[in-house]
């Protein structure tokens, strides 16, 4: 059974009706999933192309140099599509220069060590 309703516990809560307008698309339009990886930087502004409209995006580095495994580092961002471009660092807390915008086809990052350094690989799961 499924619950009916949860709460949100800070910090998310500041970020409730962001999450509100997600799952509201979700219901209506459904859940997209998509996973890929691009190569930091180290420069802000780095495009990264998907195949749809990013809602949600969750990245981490890659550290393991094997084609069939998919190894990732404990450290992770979220981000959920604001105005504010504001993305979540568990243990850190929010940071401005990780995912600074959303596009159509795919998402621009910052220059924040977490998810852009240079010749760095990052694999990224985004929900839409």
């Amino acid at each position: 059974m499924h619950p009916k309703t949860f709460v949100l516990k800070k910090p998310l809560e500041d970020y409730s009706y962001a999450l509100e307008l997600f799952l509201a698309d979700v219901a209506k339009n459904g859940l997209r999933i998509n996973e890929g990886q691009y190569v930091g930087t180290g420069v802000s502004n780095q495009k990264v192309l998907t195949s749809f409209s990013p809602r949600l995006i969750i990245i981490s580095p890659k550290i393991s140099t094997t084609t069939t495994d998919a190894t990732i580092a404990g450290n992770m961002i979220f981000s959920l599509q604001t105005n504010t471009g504001i993305s979540w660092v568990p243990g850190v807390g929010f940071k401005k220069d990780c995912v600074l915008s959303f596009q159509n086809n795919g998402f621009t990052i910052g220059n924040n060590s977490v998810i852009n350094t240079a010749n760095t690989m990052y694999l990224y799961v985004i929900l839409g």
